[in-house]
């Protein structure tokens, strides 16, 4: 889903969803896109956090165990803020 396929209506509902239980953070698919996810958390001012499911060929994540790891510090950042 991207912010594209959401009314101005369901955008604000999910801000103030947000707002009200607390989020503190926005995690994202990249294969499914971040649009969505870095709209909604810059409006709500938290972190976002983009993981992937797909190791990318000559990269430091051409694995899926390296893949894995960098998913995981991905999100370990958000425990240190």
């Amino acid at each position: 889903m991207t912010a594209q396929d959401l009314s101005p209506m369901e955008l604000i509902r999910l801000i103030r969803l947000g707002r009200a239980e607390g989020v503190v953070a926005v995690i994202d698919n990249q294969q499914s896109g971040a649009d969505l996810g870095g709209a909604l958390a810059s409006e709500l001012k938290i972190p976002h956090v983009t993981l992937s499911n797909f190791p990318v060929p000559n990269t430091e994540e051409s694995t899926f165990f390296t893949l894995l790891t960098a998913n995981v510090k991905r999100l370990s950042c958000l425990m240190a803020k």
